[in-house]
């Protein structure tokens, strides 16, 4: 198993929004917004929905297959950090330096997300790799290694449970613990099943709450009655899973349960759920959700609004928001400077019995020692008296034997590359302090990269 430390462009893709009124039979119109998200690819899908996440992070999952985005979507919901998918060896740099990401966590072994653009990625972002022997194994070394105890069940064979549960779970600080649903009659130590999603056929026994209906779509719907209130919600495919698997955080950040489609028509559950809220998100092209589908629920006479204005004011609403996010910034800054400087100025008989020294270097139990023949980011922590939380994250970090193919970053992030032909490496983190009563230590730790289990 490997953990690494969590981080937790010009697109041609159309975002189509209108307000257009529904009637549903005999029940009252009303007036609805209607939002279209969705690109050329599911590529340009997940770029466009991690994009409206504003974080400096992003989860990047393979978009070939569905169960390591499904395993990190509750942690991304409740970091608000976006899931990006990638398929082969796609370049996703410019895109994502584009969107001032500084951060790039890959879900997945190589077979997932290749080598080659972890490498690629790790040029221009701070990157770690997070994977497990399989998807069950990386499912609950995400749930294990972010301490999320309480978890959400679901098959780790299908994708629709999972898939409208994410959002939910992140919700409420729960992780997704996948599983053999035929096969496992009991949970991983520690770990303590509050809900069960799907019927008896996708996971037979329960653990914690069954949330289940006669099919995908109506436990879209049943999972959706888990929200309290709510006046958004997610439209997407429920036969095919690209497009819907990187909206998890969005769902979140929306407070909008995810409902399921076959792409033409919706339940008469589902059709009354939409009548009760003010604004629908559709995930996905034309080809995952037909516009006919859109017309015959939303009717086809809309208010169309002029696309050209709305996207001048869409561009001043972000100006201005990009805007307060720098002043907040500057604030956040000048709050930490402050505090730095109180620090600074304080009795210095205090100083002197503080002392903050770097005791030793821990290694992650994941990644040490470190496995030839795969790339990794290996986390190291700081043990040290007196040390603020600051101070740790202050470090002066070096490689006391570099060689090719290892490198560290100011965050203590330690890259073994699949290359490499190191035996071993020693790293060093020193303190950087200053003033009277301040003793600056250096720890070192020696990582030994081992050949090939056979």
């Amino acid at each position: 198993m490997k953990y690494g430390k969590l981080i937790t462009s010009a697109m041609s893709a159309v975002i189509l929004s209108g307000i257009v009124s529904t009637s549903f039979g005999a029940e009252t119109s009303k007036k609805i917004e209607i939002e279209r998200i969705g690109g050329k690819d599911r590529v340009e899908t997940s770029l466009m929905i991690a994009k409206k996440m504003n974080s400096k992070a992003v989860y990047i999952a393979s978009g070939k297959d569905f169960p390591d985005a499904l395993s990190i979507s509750p942690l991304a919901a409740e970091a608000g950090i976006g899931i990006v998918l990638a398929m082969d060896n796609t370049d996703l740099n410019k895109e994502l330096k584009d969107m001032g990401i500084m951060t790039t966590s890959v879900i997945g072994g190589s077979n997932s997300v290749s080598d080659e653009m972890f490498k690629n990625l790790s040029k221009d972002f701070v990157s770690n790799r997070l994977y497990g022997k399989d998807r069950y194994e990386t499912s609950e070394i995400i749930a294990r290694g972010m301490k999320y105890f309480n978890v959400g069940i679901a098959t780790g064979k299908n994708f629709p449970d999972a898939l409208v549960s994410g959002p939910l779970l992140g919700k409420k600080g729960m992780a997704m613990l996948l599983i053999d649903g035929n096969k496992s009659t009991s949970l991983p130590d520690n770990f303590k099943g509050i809900y069960t999603f799907g019927g008896k056929s996708s996971v037979a026994t329960d653990f914690g709450k069954r949330i289940a209906g006669m099919d995908r779509y109506e436990t879209s719907e049943k999972i959706a009655s888990e929200y309290d209130k709510y006046d958004t919600v997610i439209l997407a495919s429920g036969t095919n899973f690209a497009d819907a698997l990187a909206v998890s955080p969005l769902s979140k950040k929306l407070n909008a349960p995810i409902l399921l489609t076959d792409g033409n028509s919706l339940s008469d559950g589902a059709k009354k759920i939409i009548n009760s809220v003010k604004k629908v998100v559709i995930v996905g092209g034309e080809k995952s959700i037909s516009k006919s589908l859109e017309n015959s629920i939303f009717g086809s006479k809309s208010e169309s609004k002029d696309v050209k204005t709305d996207e001048k004011n869409e561009k001043n609403e972000k100006n201005r928001k990009n805007e307060d996010s720098d002043k907040n910034t500057q604030k956040n800054l000048e709050k930490l400077v402050n505090e730095a400087n109180n620090d600074k100025i304080k009795p210095s008989n205090i100083q002197a019995t503080r002392k903050p020294v770097v005791d030793k270097i821990k290694i992650s139990p994941y990644t040490n020692p470190a496995q030839r023949g795969t790339t990794q980011v290996i986390n190291l922590e700081i043990e040290g008296k007196n040390l603020t939380e600051k101070e740790k994250e202050d470090l002066e970090w070096k490689i006391l034997d570099p060689q090719d193919g290892i490198s560290i970053n100011d965050k203590g992030h330690l890259t073994v590359f699949s290359d490499t032909k190191a035996k071993k490496v020693t790293v060093s983190a020193t303190t950087k302090l200053s003033g009277d009563g301040v003793e600056n230590k250096t720890a070192t730790t020696e990582i030994i990269i081992e050949n090939p289990k056979q």
